[in-house]
């Protein structure tokens, strides 16, 4: 999913990382599993590259507005809640939400 969503926003996939910690889900009692998962995004030494925080702000847009982004084209990201988005906990880590059938 971390390679899907630097195609999405045109970042290099090294910047973002699935840090492999997810936490399950349940959302109003609906037969769908939620899962929260975790990514780090690294900062850049490169004025000419946005920063950690534009990558997390930019993908929180095109999650929300995924019907009308590249979000909604690849394998696993079509699957992201548009409702909660993209979440930063801290500078560099952050979270988003994505469904299972």
């Amino acid at each position: 999913m971390a390679i899907e969503l630097s195609k999405a926003d045109i970042i290099s996939s090294d910047r973002i990382v699935a840090t492999n910690r997810y936490q399950k889900e349940q959302i109003d009692q609906e037969p769908v599993e939620q899962f929260v998962l975790s990514f780090l995004i690294s900062e850049t030494d490169d004025p000419f590259k946005p920063s950690a925080y534009a990558i997390m702000k930019d993908l929180d847009t095109l999650i929300k507005q995924k019907s009308y982004t590249p979000i909604s084209l690849y394998n696993s990201t079509y699957t992201l809640d548009s409702d909660y988005g993209f979440k930063a906990t801290s500078k560099l880590n952050c979270y988003l939400r994505t469904f299972f059938l």
